[in-house]
């Protein structure tokens, strides 16, 4: 389970930004940049995607998504940063060939009843 805050933004009658805030690694005094794990995220609308984070090469906490629809389904991820310090070369391999990452269960969200109002999500680890 892992809590994080959401916040929706809109940029126009159909474009959003959406950021979020988490504590992975936090607890081991890791930074946005150089942490072992990254949040990653998809969001569809009733056609198709209409916006994802997919980290890898810049860590972050947010992307944008096109839309004209009022709900959208997240599909939330926590997988490895490969470019943090947390990892020797040879833990990375090691990671890598594994390819560890979990997938939360989905999460319906109404954008219209959320603009501009920070709100917590609870994410559950998705049974396998």
């Amino acid at each position: 389970m892992l809590r994080i805050d959401l916040e929706i933004i809109p940029e126009s009658d159909s474009s959003y930004t959406i950021t979020w805030t988490d504590t992975l690694g936090q607890a081991k005094g890791y930074s946005l940049r150089n942490r072992p794990y990254e949040l990653t995220c998809f969001f569809i609308d009733s056609k198709d995607t209409s916006g994802y984070y997919n980290g890898c090469s810049s860590p972050g906490n947010s992307t944008y998504i096109t839309t004209k629809d009022s709900i959208v389904t997240a599909y939330f991820e926590m997988k490895l940063n490969f470019f943090s310090d947390a990892f020797s070369m040879e833990e990375r391999k090691t990671i890598f060939d594994n390819k560890k990452e979990l997938k939360f269960e989905v999460i319906k969200i109404d954008i219209r009843k959320n603009l501009r109002k920070p709100f917590n999500l609870t994410l559950t680890e998705k049974k396998m």
